[in-house]
């Protein structure tokens, strides 16, 4: 079996780059907040059906003087502001996150193909049936528990 989804090297100062470009990006978004598990689940969401909702909420005769406006309008230019750069993280965080799956999967299969060159031939290279030990603990299934009789 042979694949080889991605073929590419990242060169050392590349990498740099792009950490150093994240860093900045993480600086300059100084005021990102990061929640818990619990905090996320506390919070009232406004997601796609009820974002318009908020958007109605803009009527001058009727807001309460106990009504932070200005700070109803803050946040809603900042979400709009981010709005576009959590796009392009977004896309870029895909982007990783289905490269390093193609790598994994490519490393796996390779792995696999090594395998089975090591069964073939592990009785005929000094040492290689300690290897093949080592690799073969990885396909041993669990013995299985009967379950109780009732």
């Amino acid at each position: 079996m042979n694949q080889n989804l991605i073929d590419a090297v990242l060169e050392p100062d590349k990498k740099e780059a792009v950490k150093t470009a994240i860093i900045t990006a993480r600086e300059n978004l100084n005021f990102l907040i990061s929640l818990n598990p619990a905090q996320r689940s506390d919070l009232l969401k406004a997601g796609n059906t009820y974002f318009p909702f908020v958007e109605l909420a803009q009527f001058p005769q009727v807001v309460s003087p106990l009504f932070d406006a200005e700070g109803f309008q803050k946040d809603k230019t900042l979400l709009e502001k981010l709005s576009s750069i959590h796009t392009l993280v977004s896309s870029l965080n895909e982007a990783l996150d289905d490269t390093m799956m193609a790598l994994r999967s490519d490393l796996f299969v390779a792995a696999l193909d090594f395998y089975g060159s090591v069964q073939q031939n592990k009785d005929k290279v000094p040492g290689l049936d300690t290897r093949y030990a080592e690799m073969q603990e990885f396909f041993k299934r669990g013995k299985r528990k009967t379950p109780p009789i009732s």
